[in-house]
């Protein structure tokens, strides 16, 4: 519906919390965790086409945020996949070798490309979802796994799944350090974008 009334444009999707995108703030500060306004317009451009907080949390996600010694739940698990007309640092440095999608219409198989999903807790900081795509089996961002070690996913023709991981530091409930994932990394990366160059290598592999 956005790129119904945005002459196809993909809503923005802003890194590092303090830019305009679907929603604005970083959820590792306890402010922010909890503040509902960042999801709800103006700053929250996706709002009037839902109107609803429920949406932009799952409710297996159990985590909170610490305010004057009390807990309270965190306002969003869902991030937004950062190939999907996102604007940060990596999208600069992939610019030239994979495709960041800005029109609805320029998105390379639909069914196959994600844009929602369900971020780790440990992870999850502005709505921008970062996939290294260029990178050889490394997490950015990590995923979920509280769904019985799976995650969800919405993809860009408007169905939904649930994938289940398989790596060990995928499947971790705490982030280990430098996580790898031979077997799910590959599976989000061709989710994610597609690369420029018809020939490279992809997913990206150890040569």
């Amino acid at each position: 519906m956005y790129a119904d009334d945005n002459e196809d444009k993909l809503v923005p999707n802003g890194c590092c919390g303090d830019q305009v995108g679907w929603v604005e703030g970083w959820l590792r500060t306890p402010q922010d965790g909890t503040n509902i306004t960042h999801l709800m317009a103006p700053k929250g451009l996706l709002w009037n086409y839902n109107q609803s907080l429920g949406i932009y949390k799952c409710p297996a996600d159990r985590s909170k945020s610490k305010i004057g010694g009390q807990s309270f739940p965190r306002i969003r698990s869902m991030s937004m996949n950062g190939c999907m007309n996102g604007n940060s640092w990596y999208t600069k440095e992939i610019s030239r070798t994979h495709y960041t999608f800005r029109k609805l219409s320029s998105i390379i198989e639909p069914a196959e490309k994600y844009v929602f999903l369900d971020e780790h807790p440990d992870a999850i900081d502005d709505g921008y979802h970062l996939t290294f795509v260029n990178r050889v089996n490394t997490w950015g961002n990590m995923p979920a796994n509280y769904h019985n070690g799976a995650a969800g996913f919405s993809f860009s023709d408007g169905h939904a799944e649930v994938h289940k991981w398989r790596d060990p530091d995928t499947l971790s409930k705490t982030i280990v350090s430098s996580p790898m994932g031979p077997n799910d990394v590959p599976w989000i990366q061709i989710r994610t974008t597609e690369p420029i160059d018809d020939s490279a290598v992809w997913p990206p592999r150890a040569n």
